[in-house]
């Protein structure tokens, strides 16, 4: 089984141009069709988290969507999924929809970009934020560039507003998974605030939308056995991390809560990428090399 991973959406290249978001995928509409449609061609059945939990046969290829984080152009994958017939998981970050807050690595981004910092250098400062709790980068930013910083200046990095999110939970094939109220990496954090994190999202969402989320989505990947335990706890039945592996079936049960992902880079190497993670090689050193090209060939113009 195959888990994709993607976060905003650009409408198109101009858009990217912008430099507004962070590039971890430069996923525009058409690039998204392509992927989708490259599965599906290839015989993939899409499935939701509840046919996952239920039980996948092992002679088949299956495939689950996921979106990351809670942008809100997002959203321009509705019209896409809706023409294949394919089901995603929106992970949301309900506290920076509540404040209407730009993420930190975004703003990170745009405002080294503005000053004419490297791509580089912008990679080594935000892995080092990484390290940090969401309060000290928050402090961070705002020393650094002004207290407008997490500000959002468009509709490309802004979060969903509230009436937002509940109209698209409501649309069909939409899922609506736990991200963590305020996107915290849960290592960076004492385990009391890992379980208050995850129980307040589900608690958040299930108010919101009127049902429960069944999948969570570590942000940044990042898990111990108390966060296992934790989500277990608050009712979740599966987790998925940011590691680069297909998932092969049966999964036995706990694995379930630590499902890998592949998260596709929109350049001119998409179609090499997809052959390979669909292949048996192994890619996760293959995926990081797409990845230093991709930044090379299009991030340093």
């Amino acid at each position: 089984m195959t888990i994709l991973l993607f976060h905003c959406l650009f409408r198109n290249e101009a858009e990217v141009d912008l430099k507004l978001v962070y590039p971890q995928q430069n996923m525009t509409v058409a690039r998204l069709t392509e992927t989708l449609q490259y599965y599906l061609d290839n015989g993939f059945i899409p499935v939701s988290p509840s046919d996952i939990l239920k039980g996948l046969s092992s002679r088949g290829k299956h495939l689950l969507i996921t979106f990351d984080d809670g942008y809100y152009s997002s959203k321009l994958s509705l019209p896409v999924l809706k023409q294949f017939k394919i089901p995603a998981v929106f992970f949301v970050s309900l506290n920076h929809m509540y404040q209407n807050k730009s993420f930190w690595w975004d703003v990170l981004w745009r405002e080294r970009i503005k000053r004419g910092a490297s791509v580089r250098s912008i990679s080594h400062e935000l892995n080092r934020l990484k390290c940090l709790t969401n309060e000290e980068i928050d402090r961070f930013l705002e020393n650094e560039f002004g207290e407008a910083a997490l500000k959002p200046v468009s509709d490309v990095d802004r979060p969903f507003t509230v009436v937002e999110f509940q109209d698209l939970a409501k649309q069909e094939g939409v899922l609506i998974g736990n991200h963590t109220f305020d996107h915290v990496i849960l290592t960076n954090y004492p385990s009391s605030v890992g379980r208050k994190q995850i129980k307040r999202s589900q608690e958040e969402i299930e108010r919101l939308t009127g049902i429960a989320p069944l999948v969570i989505s570590y942000p940044n990947g990042n898990y111990t056995a108390d966060i296992l335990r934790f989500a277990r706890e608050s009712g979740l039945k599966m987790g998925i991390t940011t590691t680069y592996v297909k998932n092969r079936l049966p999964i036995e049960p706990e694995k379930m809560m630590y499902l890998g992902r592949f998260m596709p880079v929109a350049d001119g190497l998409l179609r090499n990428q997809l052959d390979l993670f669909r292949s048996d090689i192994a890619v996760t050193r293959l995926h990081a090399v797409f990845r230093f090209w991709a930044k090379r060939g299009k991030l340093t113009q």
